[in-house]
């Protein structure tokens, strides 16, 4: 790229086709020890991982929706999933201060993106979508579901401020009132949040890792195999088979039995 050639990429016109978040998210994402390159491409690719970060925020809007500081569940009694979402941010924070330090900015961008990719997308919220869209509103895992989503959307619109500084304020401006830190007018007037001594638990942490890795693949077995798990479910649909149980207390046990497990059983069969 060179002015006297002509062959630039104007901001102006990444502004107009992308958005100024956009072209924000691809200077922070820059190695600044390297040479820098721009261009079409290499705008594309920075516009989904735009995306990625935007849609994690809408899903977690859309899942705190109505949420209140009454289905707040104590640190010391949430499930051991939500206590190693609370043991990710203690890591992150701590990886984000030192990099405003060092002025490493890439890193900051890489640890967001694959932290709303990997650790969030991937894994917790395709456990615990259940919960949320299925869980009676008071039930205890929908609650601790949605106390540390709070806590996720409020630490990320705050390391998402100095980045996107639109798509967080557009966000922050949607919040339940009730989130963490949630009084605040505007997001560009928060820090970052301070995170809790007990959150940090390195053997909770490599505990879940292993897991994560095991759900990430057994999500990848999923959707390869769901064109052939619709058409199996197309021919018990259609085979008109009835099953009848002559048991007394075969109702409650229904109630009791947790079917996020069935689902699981029935999409891992071949």
């Amino acid at each position: 790229m060179s002015k006297s050639l002509g062959n630039i990429t104007s901001p102006q016109e990444v502004c107009d086709q992308y958005g100024a978040d956009i072209l924000r998210l691809w200077v922070v994402g820059t190695d600044y020890t390297e040479d820098q390159r721009i261009g079409p491409e290499i705008l594309k690719h920075q516009a989904e991982a735009y995306r990625r970060l935007r849609n994690t925020l809408r899903y977690l809007l859309g899942s705190l929706s109505g949420f209140t500081a009454a289905e707040k569940v104590e640190a010391g009694q949430l499930p051991e999933l939500e206590r190693w979402v609370l043991h990710r941010l203690a890591e992150l924070d701590a990886t984000f201060r030192q990099a405003v330090d060092d002025f490493d900015f890439h890193k900051i961008a890489t640890e967001l993106h694959n932290f709303c990719a990997v650790d969030l997308s991937a894994f917790y919220f395709d456990i615990r979508k259940d919960a949320i869209y299925c869980d009676a509103p008071k039930t205890p895992r929908r609650g601790a579901a949605r106390t540390v989503m709070a806590e996720v959307f409020s630490f990320l619109t705050a390391w998402l401020a100095p980045i996107t500084c639109f798509t967080a304020e557009e966000a922050w401006l949607l919040r339940p009132k009730d989130v963490p830190d949630g009084m605040a007018d505007s997001v560009h007037l928060r820090l970052y949040p301070t995170i809790p001594a007990g959150w940090l638990d390195p053997a909770l942490g490599e505990k879940e890792d292993d897991e994560g890795r095991h759900q990430r693949q057994r999500s990848d077995r999923i959707h390869q195999a769901e064109p052939r798990g619709i058409e199996k479910a197309l021919r018990i649909l259609q085979c008109g088979d009835r099953v009848s149980v002559d048991a007394p207390d075969f109702g409650a046990q229904v109630i009791k039995f947790d079917f996020c497990h069935l689902r699981s059983v029935i999409n891992d069969t071949p």
